[in-house]
């Protein structure tokens, strides 16, 4: 079983047909209003090497800073001088904010009440937090990797390569100067919405439970 579609092109050609991919799921939340003439953006993950906090940071450095943007990241400092660079980054910028860890409850409003979610990891394997951002009426900016594609799709029009500061620094000052560009975004999240719905991951392990599983050739 997989996680997100992308994962089953790194198996053997020979197991993948014995592959199910099942989404995970997360209660879906009404959209709220956003609020217009800014750019209100959250990121959501610990800070370790996985998540490549800097990639935002170093982006963050890039932007014009008259452009009405900010910036709030949710997560632990989990690995080495993290917590001093967010707190020099929150110091340079104040359009930046690191809270640290938070219950999910909260976590998940901070999502809900943003423009996006920005999500640059350099690994993953299927981030949920793209699910609950999806599934609250936040669309999704992420780096082009394979648990972020598996969940995305491969021509989601709201991708950076990875570690790509200068791509993500682009991407956001796009996003601020056109509404249609994030438009754009919510509708390609809501395209993919149905796979991440609580029934649809429902539905997917009764099917996993009953089907027989198949052979593979030798």
């Amino acid at each position: 079983m997989a996680l997100q579609g992308d994962a089953v092109k790194h198996l053997p050609r020979e197991l993948r047909p014995r592959c199910v991919v099942i989404h995970q799921s997360a209660r879906p939340l009404a959209p709220l209003a956003k609020p217009r003439g800014r750019l209100d953006c959250a990121v959501v993950g610990h800070l370790r090497e996985e998540k490549d906090p800097r990639t935002l940071w170093k982006a963050l450095a890039l932007l014009d800073p008259a452009l009405p943007i900010r910036i709030r990241h949710v997560g632990d400092a989990l690995e080495g001088d993290f917590a001093r660079e967010a707190e020099a980054a929150m110091a340079r910028d104040p359009r930046y904010r690191w809270f640290g860890a938070l219950p999910h409850g909260l976590a998940r409003g901070v999502i809900r009440r943003a423009h996006l979610l920005i999500h640059p990891s350099r690994m993953e394997g299927g981030a949920n937090v793209i699910v609950e951002a999806i599934l609250s009426g936040t669309p999704v900016l992420a780096s082009r990797m394979s648990g972020n594609v598996g969940m995305l799709g491969d021509r989601y029009p709201g991708y950076f390569d990875v570690g790509d500061a200068p791509g993500l620094a682009r991407a956001l000052a796009r996003l601020c100067a056109a509404p249609s560009a994030l438009r754009g975004l919510q509708v390609a999240c809501q395209e993919r919405r149905d796979l991440f719905t609580p029934a649809a991951e429902r539905a997917a392990v009764r099917a996993l439970v009953v089907t027989p599983v198949r052979k593979v050739r030798r």
